[in-house]
């Protein structure tokens, strides 16, 4: 987190622009992916619509996604999927009011007639059912519904590193622990796969865990607010420094009959140059900061109020709010 932070902030003060860069792509991929999935999803194409959602959530991770994606495999018919987007909303959102009426009602649902694998890693990995990869952000422990029969699970490590597959027989209303842990190098000592069966019991939700994305982070929007204002602040002063300095009144005065190659002309002109760059910077960070504020940031108070005053040349972004 503090990493993260370190990039911004270096990017706001000019040091960098990757991480806003690699943010505003991020948040881009994810709008456009929402935004495909609300089409799918209006012209009754759910499962479509779910692929683009849970696209969504891989790009920028969002319980309003999340959401979406869990109704629509719902909806679907897509039992395990749904269940197993409903155990992982509740894992990353706990406390989201709205999460937590939609998921349970599905859990209640479909968990009685699935299968519950709970998946534990020894680091951070993604779990693939067959060739298929269970959606969400990789960490080490994972619920994961399936339908009975057999099935062949199987986790991935950062870096391309593997584990070796397991395969079992589900059942309605069963459950197994499954432990994974990377392939050991050649010559080392395999790890004996796990999946002892768990006693039958009734289904919980899985336990709180805060694994929001560091850009979800309240921290991260008023590093963003924050460089939007000092930009915002110099290209204030920026345009006044042009509009005066050396002045349109002096401009005409010293370059009579000279035409451009006047030095106040070109210091002019050089100002103006300067001030429009600042201007378009001003307003990419503010759409970026707003974009992160309304679609991305986890609030835990209300989402600070945002608006947009026009001025010559440009405007000014007005923040207010808790985080």
């Amino acid at each position: 987190m503090k990493r993260a932070l370190a990039l911004l902030a270096a990017v706001v003060i000019g040091a960098t622009p990757v991480g806003v860069v690699y943010a505003q792509d991020a948040v881009q991929k994810a709008a456009s992916e929402f935004d495909e999935g609300k089409r799918h999803y209006r012209d009754g194409r759910f499962e479509s619509a779910a692929e683009h959602f849970e696209a969504a959530d891989a790009a920028v991770p969002s319980p309003r996604a999340l959401r979406m994606a869990m109704r629509c495999r719902d909806q679907a018919g897509h039992k395990a999927r749904a269940a197993t987007l409903a155990a992982q909303a509740l894992a990353r959102y706990p406390d989201d009011r709205e999460t937590r009426e939609l998921a349970n009602p599905i859990l209640a649902k479909h968990a009685p007639g699935l299968h519950r694998l709970d998946v534990s890693c020894t680091k951070p990995c993604s779990v693939a059912l067959g060739a298929e990869v269970v959606p969400g952000v990789a960490r080490d422990s994972w619920v994961v519904y399936v339908d009975p029969g057999e099935v062949t699970v199987s986790a991935s490590f950062a870096g391309g590193a593997g584990a070796e597959e397991q395969v079992l027989n589900a059942r309605a209303g069963g459950k197994n622990a499954l432990s994974f842990m990377p392939r050991p190098k050649a010559g080392a000592p395999a790890a004996a796969p796990a999946h002892a069966p768990v006693p039958d019991g009734p289904d919980e939700p899985p336990p709180p865990v805060d694994e929001r994305s560091w850009i979800e982070h309240p921290a991260v929007f008023g590093v963003l607010a924050g460089g939007t204002a000092v930009l915002g602040g110099v290209t204030i002063w920026s345009g006044i420094d042009t509009l005066n300095n050396p002045g349109a009144d002096k401009v005409r005065e010293e370059c009579r009959g000279q035409g451009t190659d006047c030095p106040e002309y070109k210091e002019g002109r050089q100002k103006q140059l300067r001030t429009n760059i600042l201007i378009g910077a001003t307003a990419g960070l503010a759409a970026t900061t707003l974009l992160i504020g309304v679609l991305v940031t986890e609030w835990t108070e209300p989402a600070p109020a945002a608006a947009f005053s026009p001025l010559p040349g440009g405007g000014i972004v007005e923040l207010g709010g808790k985080f």
